[in-house]
């Protein structure tokens, strides 16, 4: 029953295609891969094809949930924290595990080039209504149930705890029957140190939030984190809730499937945070119960945020599709934002602001988004709102179907640039017209007719009482054929007929 540790490098724990049950009987983790102790490397371990329960005494107990994580409460432990060099443990490899009945499935801490694939973790009983963990503590809302743990700071003094080059590929996390007091989360990543972490086509259900990411403070050295074509379903708080996360990188959000249950806050919320990305047609609904209300408030909304992107995804069933709120110099391009009935018993989805900008959101652009609401009957009120003080924000190209939006676009700031996507005939008399003002005009006058859109040229007869002047065998001709010509060679005049 003491927990199996690779330590030494070059070792495996490999199980046959049956999956092999490790159960573990008492609390700590099941397998742990670390670093060897003094100032070695672990390098190339690999776990493979187990099915990881926790099961104190012979029964499945509600895990030992705490308010700080460690790894006394995961299955499986990565991490290099007890080395006295830097990234201790390198290009582990886990494949095929399943991890059942732990507070925290797997632990990641002080580990580069690390890849897991196609592992699983879940809950093994209803813990839903525990009030106290098997150690008789209470269970609070400060406490933690997670999938996948990612411990990215500092752990000493002037030290650095890299956790990079971290590949998560097509794993899933089922939080069903967490205890409804604590934070339930698929994937936790917390600390300043985060670098390189790629998620690819993982998965999250039931979880209060799928991805829950924390630079801690402002001062993090992020560089990168890699959320691409994930499956977030039934969230309770946000899919995705990003937070003090400033660094070279930031974090990108590349498609994917998100949608909550009922009463779901924003799908992807991001606070105090920049260079947050989010684009590669990601699909966020919302849902409606029975009586047509509390389908999630926002899809996307950034508090407090700076040079962000959200670019061509596509929204259905929103209050507000997208929600800048003290956010600036971000862009908002080539979304499509719609709404429909969303079952055959379901009500019409409440609709208010396709975009709406707030809290002094400034230097924005909008451009090129297609929104619609569900029909004449059920509009979105506001297609873009910019509140008073979201200042010189650019609206380009946007297409905003008339039959569906009660108000195209609600303008209270100052400074706002609205740029069609294909000039008026107004507009491009008003430009024409301007060309033939204030210029150079010789022998001929030209006036430019606003009312009528048509410039009226007149040239004149000659110049004045002078006469007209031509020089040296320059002809004067008269007649359909140029029959009579007249001209000066430059010492004898001629008439020819």
């Amino acid at each position: 029953d003491s927990t199996l540790v690779l330590d030494g490098g070059y070792e495996s724990l490999i199980g046959d295609a049956s999956m092999p049950r490790l159960l573990k009987w008492t609390e700590g983790p099941a397998i742990k891969i670390s670093e060897p102790g003094g100032t070695g490397l672990n390098e190339w371990s690999r776990v493979e094809n187990f099915y990881i329960q926790r099961k104190i005494g012979g029964s499945f107990t509600c895990p030992e949930y705490t308010a700080t994580i460690t790894e006394t409460q995961a299955g499986v432990v990565i991490s290099g924290h007890g080395a006295g060099v830097a990234a201790a443990v390198q290009k582990a490899r886990l494949s095929n595990l399943r991890v059942g009945n732990f507070a925290v499935g797997f632990f990641f801490a002080d580990c580069v080039g690390v890849t897991v694939h196609k592992c699983f973790t879940q809950n093994l009983g209803d813990y839903t209504n525990a009030t106290t963990t098997p150690g008789n503590v209470t269970i609070t809302s400060s406490m933690w149930g997670v999938g996948f743990y990612f411990d990215a700071t500092r752990y000493a003094s002037g030290s650095i705890s890299p956790l990079a080059s971290i590949e998560i590929v097509e794993c899933d996390d089922v939080r069903q029957n967490d205890p409804t007091t604590i934070k339930s989360v698929s994937y936790l990543i917390v600390g300043e140190d985060i670098r390189d972490i790629f998620f690819h086509n993982a998965e999250s259900s039931h979880a209060d939030y799928g991805w829950y990411i924390d630079g801690l403070s402002n001062d993090d050295l992020n560089w990168d984190v890699h959320v691409i074509r994930p499956i977030i379903d039934t969230f309770k708080k946000h899919a995705v809730y990003i937070n003090n996360v400033d660094g070279a990188g930031a974090v990108s959000i590349i498609g994917g499937y998100y949608v909550g249950v009922e009463g779901a806050e924003a799908s992807i919320y991001g606070v105090n945070s920049n260079g947050i990305c989010i684009t590669g047609g990601a699909q966020i609904l919302g849902l409606t119960n029975h009586d047509g209300t509390n389908n999630t408030d926002d899809g996307i909304r950034l508090d407090s945020c700076s040079s962000c992107s959200i670019i061509g995804n596509r929204f259905a069933n929103l209050q507000y599709a997208i929600s800048l709120n003290g956010t600036t110099f971000s862009t908002i391009q080539g979304n499509v934002i719609s709404a429909a009935v969303t079952g055959e018993d379901a009500q019409d989805p409440d609709l208010v602001d396709a975009i709406r900008l707030f809290g002094n959101s400034r230097e924005n652009t909008v451009g090129n988004n297609t929104i619609r609401g569900q029909s004449a009957s059920n509009k979105y009120t506001t297609g873009i709102s910019l509140a008073s003080g979201s200042d010189y924000c650019k609206l380009i190209g946007n297409i905003i179907e008339d039959a569906t939006v009660t108000t195209q676009v609600s303008d209270s700031a100052t400074g706002t640039q609205q740029v069609t996507s294909q000039l008026t005939t107004e507009e491009v008399q008003d430009i024409v017209g301007a060309m033939f003002s204030g210029n150079t005009e010789t022998n001929i006058t030209a006036t430019y007719q606003d009312g009528d859109g048509t410039i009226d040229l007149v040239a004149d007869a000659g110049s004045g009482n002078t006469g007209s002047d031509y020089n040296d065998n320059v002809k004067a001709r008269f007649g359909t054929g140029n029959d009579l010509e007249i001209y000066h060679s430059g010492s004898h005049a001629f008439i020819e007929n």
